[in-house]
Protein backbone atom coordinates (compact mmCIF):
# COMPACT_ATOMS: atom_id res chain seq x y z
CA UNK A 1 0.00 0.00 0.00
CA UNK A 2 1.28 3.71 -0.87
CA UNK A 3 2.24 6.21 1.88
CA UNK A 4 0.00 9.40 1.24
CA UNK A 5 3.45 11.14 2.40
CA UNK A 6 6.61 10.31 1.94
CA UNK A 7 10.01 12.67 2.95
CA UNK A 8 13.25 12.76 0.46
CA UNK A 9 15.72 14.77 -1.51
CA UNK A 10 13.96 16.34 -4.35
CA UNK A 11 15.72 15.81 -7.89
CA UNK A 12 13.83 18.90 -9.21
CA UNK A 13 14.92 21.63 -6.27
CA UNK A 14 17.19 19.73 -4.32
CA UNK A 15 15.57 20.02 -1.39
CA UNK A 16 14.34 17.64 1.53
CA UNK A 17 10.61 17.88 1.32
CA UNK A 18 7.86 16.30 1.58
CA UNK A 19 6.21 14.66 -1.40
CA UNK A 20 2.33 13.88 -1.50
CA UNK A 21 0.91 10.70 -3.15
CA UNK A 22 -0.74 11.74 -7.12
CA UNK A 23 -1.46 8.64 -8.73
CA UNK A 24 -1.00 4.83 -7.40
CA UNK A 25 0.23 3.09 -10.41
CA UNK A 26 -0.13 -0.86 -10.60
CA UNK A 27 2.92 -2.09 -12.44
CA UNK A 28 5.16 1.01 -12.07
CA UNK A 29 6.14 3.57 -9.66
CA UNK A 30 3.81 5.95 -7.86
CA UNK A 31 3.76 9.50 -8.77
CA UNK A 32 4.19 11.90 -6.13
CA UNK A 33 4.55 15.72 -5.88
CA UNK A 34 6.67 17.97 -3.92
CA UNK A 35 5.49 20.54 -1.65
CA UNK A 36 8.34 22.46 -1.88
CA UNK A 37 8.41 23.32 -5.32
CA UNK A 38 4.85 21.54 -6.96
CA UNK A 39 6.70 19.44 -9.76
CA UNK A 40 5.83 15.69 -10.31
CA UNK A 41 8.36 13.19 -7.80
CA UNK A 42 8.60 9.71 -8.06
CA UNK A 43 11.37 6.96 -5.93
CA UNK A 44 14.86 6.49 -7.61
CA UNK A 45 15.31 3.11 -8.10
CA UNK A 46 18.60 2.81 -6.50
CA UNK A 47 17.87 4.51 -2.93
CA UNK A 48 14.71 6.57 -1.17
CA UNK A 49 14.94 9.98 -2.73
CA UNK A 50 13.04 10.99 -5.57
CA UNK A 51 13.35 10.89 -9.25
CA UNK A 52 11.93 13.29 -11.45
CA UNK A 53 8.41 12.49 -13.40
CA UNK A 54 7.32 14.39 -16.27
CA UNK A 55 6.63 13.32 -20.26
CA UNK A 56 9.78 11.14 -19.32
CA UNK A 57 9.99 9.64 -15.97
CA UNK A 58 13.73 9.80 -14.75
CA UNK A 59 15.68 5.89 -13.36
CA UNK A 60 17.65 7.55 -11.02
CA UNK A 61 17.54 10.56 -8.75
CA UNK A 62 19.79 13.85 -9.44
CA UNK A 63 22.54 12.59 -6.87
CA UNK A 64 22.58 8.97 -8.71
CA UNK A 65 22.54 10.23 -12.34
CA UNK A 66 24.84 12.52 -12.14
CA UNK A 67 23.16 15.77 -12.03
CA UNK A 68 24.22 16.70 -8.77
CA UNK A 69 27.23 15.35 -6.50
CA UNK A 70 25.02 15.18 -3.09
CA UNK A 71 21.89 16.15 -2.05
CA UNK A 72 23.57 16.85 1.35
CA UNK A 73 26.34 19.09 0.20
CA UNK A 74 24.63 20.55 -2.63
CA UNK A 75 24.26 24.48 -0.79
CA UNK A 76 28.34 23.42 0.77
CA UNK A 77 30.48 26.36 -0.86
CA UNK A 78 34.24 25.56 -0.93
CA UNK A 79 36.87 28.29 -0.40
CA UNK A 80 38.87 26.48 -2.32
CA UNK A 81 39.36 23.48 -5.32
CA UNK A 82 41.89 22.21 -3.01
CA UNK A 83 38.61 21.30 -0.43
CA UNK A 84 36.71 18.99 -2.70
CA UNK A 85 36.71 16.02 -0.51
CA UNK A 86 33.98 17.96 1.76
CA UNK A 87 31.04 17.47 -0.97
CA UNK A 88 31.39 13.50 -1.31
CA UNK A 89 31.73 12.63 2.24
CA UNK A 90 28.59 10.19 2.58
CA UNK A 91 27.24 11.18 -1.04
CA UNK A 92 25.68 8.31 -2.59
CA UNK A 93 26.58 9.52 -6.30
CA UNK A 94 29.14 6.89 -9.08
CA UNK A 95 31.42 9.75 -9.07
CA UNK A 96 31.71 9.44 -5.47
CA UNK A 97 31.88 5.89 -4.93
CA UNK A 98 34.85 6.38 -8.49
CA UNK A 99 36.94 8.27 -5.83
CA UNK A 100 36.46 6.01 -3.33
CA UNK A 101 37.45 3.47 -5.75
CA UNK A 102 34.75 1.37 -5.77
CA UNK A 103 35.27 -1.49 -8.80
CA UNK A 104 31.73 -2.21 -9.67
CA UNK A 105 30.64 0.62 -11.94
CA UNK A 106 28.24 -0.19 -14.76
CA UNK A 107 27.45 2.58 -16.54
CA UNK A 108 29.31 6.05 -16.60
CA UNK A 109 27.46 9.28 -15.09
CA UNK A 110 26.29 9.86 -18.80
CA UNK A 111 24.13 6.98 -18.83
CA UNK A 112 26.25 5.09 -21.75
CA UNK A 113 26.79 1.35 -21.05
CA UNK A 114 30.63 0.86 -20.24
CA UNK A 115 31.35 -2.82 -21.21
CA UNK A 116 34.63 -3.15 -19.68
CA UNK A 117 35.61 -4.68 -16.53
CA UNK A 118 38.57 -2.37 -16.55
CA UNK A 119 36.28 1.01 -16.87
CA UNK A 120 34.76 2.41 -14.06
CA UNK A 121 37.76 2.83 -11.03
CA UNK A 122 39.00 6.45 -10.99
CA UNK A 123 42.05 5.97 -9.24
CA UNK A 124 44.47 8.96 -7.51
CA UNK A 125 42.32 11.51 -7.87
CA UNK A 126 43.43 15.26 -6.36
CA UNK A 127 44.02 18.63 -6.71
CA UNK A 128 46.91 20.22 -5.84
CA UNK A 129 47.39 23.84 -5.77
CA UNK A 130 51.06 24.59 -6.50
CA UNK A 131 51.06 28.32 -6.25
CA UNK A 132 48.70 30.70 -5.08
CA UNK A 133 47.36 33.71 -6.70
CA UNK A 134 45.55 36.76 -6.53
CA UNK A 135 42.25 36.30 -5.57
CA UNK A 136 40.64 39.23 -8.41
CA UNK A 137 42.57 36.76 -11.03
CA UNK A 138 41.09 33.70 -12.91
CA UNK A 139 42.55 30.56 -11.03
CA UNK A 140 44.28 27.82 -13.67
CA UNK A 141 43.77 24.39 -13.81
CA UNK A 142 45.24 22.26 -16.06
CA UNK A 143 44.71 18.46 -17.11
CA UNK A 144 47.40 16.27 -17.90
CA UNK A 145 47.28 13.33 -20.32
CA UNK A 146 49.78 10.35 -20.58
CA UNK A 147 52.08 10.40 -17.84
CA UNK A 148 55.60 9.02 -17.97
CA UNK A 149 57.57 7.48 -14.89
CA UNK A 150 59.20 10.03 -12.51
CA UNK A 151 58.68 12.76 -15.00
CA UNK A 152 57.67 16.01 -13.15
CA UNK A 153 54.97 17.06 -14.78
CA UNK A 154 54.62 20.73 -12.99
CA UNK A 155 57.94 21.59 -14.76
CA UNK A 156 56.35 21.13 -18.15
CA UNK A 157 53.43 23.50 -17.80
CA UNK A 158 55.57 26.02 -15.47
CA UNK A 159 57.33 28.06 -18.32
CA UNK A 160 53.63 29.07 -19.81
CA UNK A 161 51.98 29.59 -16.30
CA UNK A 162 54.86 31.97 -15.14
CA UNK A 163 54.62 33.93 -18.52
CA UNK A 164 50.78 33.98 -19.31
CA UNK A 165 49.43 33.69 -15.97
CA UNK A 166 52.08 34.85 -13.72
CA UNK A 167 49.43 36.80 -10.80
CA UNK A 168 47.18 33.49 -10.75
CA UNK A 169 46.80 30.61 -8.77
CA UNK A 170 47.81 27.28 -10.12
CA UNK A 171 45.84 24.12 -9.48
CA UNK A 172 46.73 20.85 -10.95
CA UNK A 173 44.08 18.09 -11.19
CA UNK A 174 45.67 14.36 -10.52
CA UNK A 175 43.82 11.35 -12.21
CA UNK A 176 44.17 7.55 -13.17
CA UNK A 177 47.91 8.47 -12.37
CA UNK A 178 48.83 4.60 -12.65
CA UNK A 179 46.70 3.84 -15.85
CA UNK A 180 48.51 7.20 -17.63
CA UNK A 181 52.09 5.85 -16.37
CA UNK A 182 51.11 2.40 -18.51
CA UNK A 183 50.15 3.95 -21.57
CA UNK A 184 52.74 6.50 -21.26
CA UNK A 185 55.53 4.65 -20.50
CA UNK A 186 54.84 1.88 -23.23
CA UNK A 187 54.31 4.38 -26.39
CA UNK A 188 57.75 5.96 -24.84
CA UNK A 189 60.40 3.40 -25.39
CA UNK A 190 62.49 4.81 -27.76
CA UNK A 191 62.61 1.30 -30.00
CA UNK A 192 59.30 -1.03 -29.18
CA UNK A 193 57.64 2.57 -29.56
CA UNK A 194 59.43 3.44 -32.97
CA UNK A 195 58.77 0.03 -34.34
CA UNK A 196 55.56 0.20 -33.50
CA UNK A 197 54.44 3.24 -35.12
CA UNK A 198 56.43 2.37 -38.54
CA UNK A 199 54.26 -0.77 -38.85
CA UNK A 200 51.37 1.44 -38.26
CA UNK A 201 52.25 3.80 -40.61
CA UNK A 202 53.01 0.67 -43.00
CA UNK A 203 49.47 -1.15 -42.88
CA UNK A 204 47.77 2.36 -43.26
CA UNK A 205 49.51 2.51 -46.48
CA UNK A 206 47.23 -0.25 -48.07
CA UNK A 207 43.90 0.11 -48.85
CA UNK A 208 42.86 -3.31 -47.70
CA UNK A 209 44.38 -3.15 -44.53
CA UNK A 210 43.67 0.51 -43.03
CA UNK A 211 40.12 -0.99 -42.06
CA UNK A 212 41.85 -3.53 -40.15
CA UNK A 213 44.11 -1.45 -37.92
CA UNK A 214 42.46 -2.11 -34.59
CA UNK A 215 43.51 -3.17 -31.07
CA UNK A 216 41.18 -6.12 -32.05
CA UNK A 217 42.02 -7.15 -35.54
CA UNK A 218 45.90 -6.64 -36.59
CA UNK A 219 47.37 -5.60 -33.03
CA UNK A 220 46.23 -7.80 -30.73
CA UNK A 221 49.72 -7.17 -28.63
CA UNK A 222 48.90 -3.22 -28.48
CA UNK A 223 45.30 -4.75 -27.17
CA UNK A 224 47.13 -7.09 -24.58
CA UNK A 225 49.56 -4.50 -23.52
CA UNK A 226 47.91 -1.45 -22.84
CA UNK A 227 44.33 -0.75 -25.34
CA UNK A 228 42.72 -1.56 -22.09
CA UNK A 229 44.12 0.77 -19.69
CA UNK A 230 43.58 3.38 -22.48
CA UNK A 231 39.68 2.72 -22.92
CA UNK A 232 39.78 2.57 -19.10
CA UNK A 233 41.31 6.25 -19.09
CA UNK A 234 39.20 7.66 -21.86
CA UNK A 235 35.97 6.60 -20.00
CA UNK A 236 37.01 7.51 -16.84
CA UNK A 237 37.88 11.41 -18.42
CA UNK A 238 33.87 11.62 -18.47
CA UNK A 239 33.32 10.84 -14.51
CA UNK A 240 36.40 13.57 -13.59
CA UNK A 241 35.01 15.89 -15.72
CA UNK A 242 31.81 15.56 -13.98
CA UNK A 243 33.72 15.67 -10.65
CA UNK A 244 35.14 19.01 -11.52
CA UNK A 245 32.48 20.69 -12.71
CA UNK A 246 30.77 19.74 -9.77
CA UNK A 247 33.78 21.27 -7.64
CA UNK A 248 33.82 24.33 -9.35
CA UNK A 249 29.88 24.95 -8.98
CA UNK A 250 30.65 24.65 -5.03
CA UNK A 251 33.05 27.28 -5.30
CA UNK A 252 32.33 30.99 -4.87
CA UNK A 253 30.09 32.61 -7.65
CA UNK A 254 32.43 35.47 -8.07
CA UNK A 255 35.63 32.55 -8.92
CA UNK A 256 36.35 32.01 -12.40
CA UNK A 257 38.72 29.67 -13.90
CA UNK A 258 40.66 29.07 -17.24
CA UNK A 259 41.48 25.05 -18.19
CA UNK A 260 44.43 23.95 -19.59
CA UNK A 261 44.19 20.37 -20.97
CA UNK A 262 46.64 17.89 -22.72
CA UNK A 263 45.53 14.86 -24.54
CA UNK A 264 43.45 12.85 -22.23
CA UNK A 265 43.26 16.03 -20.02
CA UNK A 266 41.66 17.79 -22.92
CA UNK A 267 39.08 15.13 -22.43
CA UNK A 268 38.22 15.70 -19.34
CA UNK A 269 37.77 19.14 -20.26
CA UNK A 270 35.39 18.26 -22.48
CA UNK A 271 33.05 16.58 -20.06
CA UNK A 272 33.49 19.54 -17.51
CA UNK A 273 32.23 21.94 -20.02
CA UNK A 274 29.49 19.18 -20.59
CA UNK A 275 28.47 18.37 -17.26
CA UNK A 276 28.51 22.10 -16.78
CA UNK A 277 26.00 22.77 -19.67
CA UNK A 278 23.44 20.71 -17.65
CA UNK A 279 23.07 22.50 -14.75
CA UNK A 280 20.54 25.11 -14.03
CA UNK A 281 22.26 27.72 -12.13
CA UNK A 282 23.31 30.90 -13.76
CA UNK A 283 26.35 32.50 -14.95
CA UNK A 284 29.65 30.84 -16.69
CA UNK A 285 32.50 30.06 -14.64
CA UNK A 286 34.96 29.15 -17.12
CA UNK A 287 36.82 32.10 -18.82
CA UNK A 288 38.56 30.18 -21.06
CA UNK A 289 39.31 26.51 -22.44
CA UNK A 290 43.01 25.67 -23.75
CA UNK A 291 42.61 22.67 -25.90
CA UNK A 292 46.00 21.16 -26.53
CA UNK A 293 46.33 17.73 -28.56
CA UNK A 294 43.23 17.17 -27.40
CA UNK A 295 42.07 13.28 -27.28
CA UNK A 296 38.52 13.91 -27.49
CA UNK A 297 36.21 13.60 -30.61
CA UNK A 298 35.96 16.49 -32.61
CA UNK A 299 31.91 16.27 -34.56
CA UNK A 300 29.79 19.00 -34.18
CA UNK A 301 27.62 17.39 -32.71
CA UNK A 302 29.78 17.03 -29.70
CA UNK A 303 30.87 20.86 -29.16
CA UNK A 304 27.17 22.36 -30.26
CA UNK A 305 25.95 24.72 -27.64
CA UNK A 306 29.30 24.00 -25.19
CA UNK A 307 30.64 27.72 -25.74
CA UNK A 308 27.52 28.91 -24.02
CA UNK A 309 29.50 27.33 -20.94
CA UNK A 310 32.49 29.51 -21.17
CA UNK A 311 32.53 33.75 -20.76
CA UNK A 312 35.58 33.80 -23.07
CA UNK A 313 36.58 31.02 -25.72
CA UNK A 314 37.46 27.58 -26.58
CA UNK A 315 40.56 27.87 -27.58
CA UNK A 316 41.88 24.13 -29.71
CA UNK A 317 45.60 23.56 -30.93
CA UNK A 318 45.81 21.33 -33.45
CA UNK A 319 48.48 19.00 -35.37
CA UNK A 320 48.38 16.39 -38.00
CA UNK A 321 52.27 15.80 -36.65
CA UNK A 322 50.66 13.74 -33.81
CA UNK A 323 51.94 10.23 -34.01
CA UNK A 324 49.66 8.97 -30.64
CA UNK A 325 46.40 10.77 -31.89
CA UNK A 326 46.99 9.83 -35.75
CA UNK A 327 48.11 5.96 -34.96
CA UNK A 328 47.13 5.15 -31.53
CA UNK A 329 43.73 7.24 -30.43
CA UNK A 330 41.89 6.83 -33.61
CA UNK A 331 42.38 2.84 -34.22
CA UNK A 332 41.69 2.23 -30.33
CA UNK A 333 38.17 4.24 -31.02
CA UNK A 334 38.09 1.99 -34.01
CA UNK A 335 38.40 4.89 -36.33
CA UNK A 336 35.09 6.23 -35.61
CA UNK A 337 36.26 9.64 -33.83
CA UNK A 338 38.91 11.99 -35.18
CA UNK A 339 39.92 13.48 -31.65
CA UNK A 340 40.37 17.76 -31.96
CA UNK A 341 44.13 17.40 -31.53
CA UNK A 342 44.88 16.67 -35.12
CA UNK A 343 41.78 18.63 -36.63
CA UNK A 344 39.44 21.54 -35.93
CA UNK A 345 36.37 21.69 -34.28
CA UNK A 346 33.63 22.45 -36.82
CA UNK A 347 31.85 25.09 -34.72
CA UNK A 348 31.43 28.52 -36.63
CA UNK A 349 31.36 30.82 -33.73
CA UNK A 350 33.29 33.55 -32.60
CA UNK A 351 33.76 31.71 -29.02
CA UNK A 352 35.56 28.86 -30.94
CA UNK A 353 38.70 29.22 -31.90
CA UNK A 354 41.60 26.45 -34.21
CA UNK A 355 45.27 26.86 -33.84
CA UNK A 356 47.40 24.56 -36.30
CA UNK A 357 50.14 24.81 -34.53
CA UNK A 358 52.27 22.40 -36.76
CA UNK A 359 55.06 24.06 -36.77
CA UNK A 360 56.22 23.51 -33.15
CA UNK A 361 55.08 19.57 -33.23
CA UNK A 362 57.57 17.38 -34.66
CA UNK A 363 56.64 14.46 -36.80
CA UNK A 364 57.41 11.26 -35.57
CA UNK A 365 59.00 10.17 -38.59
CA UNK A 366 61.77 12.34 -38.43
CA UNK A 367 62.16 11.09 -34.68
CA UNK A 368 62.99 7.67 -34.12
CA UNK A 369 64.39 7.47 -31.46
CA UNK A 370 61.51 9.50 -30.08
CA UNK A 371 58.18 8.35 -31.09
CA UNK A 372 56.31 10.19 -28.19
CA UNK A 373 57.74 13.63 -28.95
CA UNK A 374 54.78 15.23 -30.86
CA UNK A 375 52.61 15.05 -28.86
CA UNK A 376 54.67 16.40 -25.94
CA UNK A 377 55.71 19.01 -27.89
CA UNK A 378 52.35 20.07 -27.44
CA UNK A 379 53.50 21.44 -23.43
CA UNK A 380 56.68 21.79 -23.96
CA UNK A 381 56.38 24.74 -26.70
CA UNK A 382 52.96 25.97 -24.91
CA UNK A 383 54.58 29.00 -23.90
CA UNK A 384 55.15 30.21 -27.21
CA UNK A 385 51.71 29.16 -29.30
CA UNK A 386 49.51 29.81 -26.03
CA UNK A 387 46.96 32.77 -27.07
CA UNK A 388 46.06 34.58 -23.77
CA UNK A 389 45.20 38.20 -25.73
CA UNK A 390 42.21 37.20 -28.20
CA UNK A 391 39.44 39.00 -28.06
Amino acid sequence: MSNEFITGYCSWCYEKTSHKLKKVNKYGRDIYQCLNCNYRTLECKFCQEMARSGKWDDERCAEHDGTIGSFLHYNTELEDITQWRKIYKGSKSRAAKAIKKINDLSQNIFGDTLKNDHIGNIKDFDILCHKEGLKTKPSIIFLNGFLTKDKNLFSEWEPALKKHFPKSSWYEVKWDSKELKQIGIKIANPVKGYLFFRKIKKLMAIPRMAGKVTPYGVFADLAASYAFAFLSAINNAKIVGFVLSDIISHTPKTKNYIILGHSLGARVAYYTLRSLSRRKNGTPRILDVHLLGGAVGSSKKDWFGLSRTVKGRILNYHSNNDAILNAIYQNVMLRMSKPVGIRAIPIESNKVRNFNVSKYITNFTESPLKPMKGHEDFKKYLVDYIKTDIF
